[in-house]
């Protein structure tokens, strides 16, 4: 006789996570710069093929980042907005982050964002960076994600990459 099975319906459909691993050819304290600077999350922070139309931050615990790209053909906004929940330089920073609907208030964001936590790992001349989010309300949410993301640290991969004139 084999025992009932011990699943629950969180063991039989896990929430969605995405974690990506990465490492940059830059110290640790510049690429924590490049996630929580605003003149470089400019340079960086949305998929390739779209623009920032205004990045801005307010980097405290508790403190709000609002993230705007812009598709160039057809001028759709898509902005990120959150609020950095744990800042630990140079090594971690964990925040939600989600997706605004025009006409809402950044508040109204809170109740549906990911939670996202950066570690960033020291590798001699290079930094190991680990990306966690969780939250997402499907799996395409998560996987839609992980293309964005991969997409945006190739354009941080050049920022980052020695020999270039960077702040």
């Amino acid at each position: 006789m084999t025992p009932p099975s011990q699943a629950t319906p969180s063991t039989l459909h896990p929430e969605p996570v995405l974690r990506i691993e990465r490492t940059f050819s830059a110290p640790r304290e510049r690429v924590y710069a490049a996630w929580t600077e605003g003149a470089l999350l400019r340079e960086w922070s949305c998929p390739e093929g779209l623009t920032i139309g205004e990045a801005s931050n307010n980097l405290r615990e508790g403190g709000r980042f609002r993230i705007e790209m812009i598709e160039p053909d057809s001028g759709v906004r898509h902005v990120a907005v959150g609020r950095y929940l744990e800042l630990d330089p140079p090594a971690r920073l964990v925040m939600t982050h989600g997706w605004l609907h025009e006409g809402e208030e950044p508040e109204a964001v809170d109740a549906r964002a990911t939670r996202l936590t950066v570690e960033l790992f020291d590798e001699g001349a290079r930094t190991r960076m680990v990306l966690v989010q969780r939250g997402f309300p499907t799996v395409e949410s998560r996987d839609g994600h992980r293309e964005g993301w991969e997409s945006s640290f190739r354009q941080l991969d050049a920022l980052l990459a020695p020999g270039e004139a960077n702040p």
